[in-house]
């Protein structure tokens, strides 16, 4: 087994960054991570919402 310049096998690294590409292509974390942006984009929505009520004549009296 070789070993580089930092002392980690090089067959030690490919494995890790395989595992990763792993998780990330798993579906249950694609899954999660399309929650996540749901609920960014409800989120958002909301937040606009709320500027739009608080930008309402009615909430500004002149």
């Amino acid at each position: 087994m070789s070993v580089d310049a930092n002392g980690a096998s090089p067959v030690a690294a490919s494995t890790a960054s395989s595992l990763l590409q792993g998780m990330v292509r798993s579906p249950p974390l694609l899954r999660i991570s399309e929650r996540t942006a749901d609920t960014a984009g409800s989120l958002m929505s909301i937040d606009s919402l709320t500027r739009e009520l608080s930008d309402s004549p009615a909430r500004h009296p002149s």
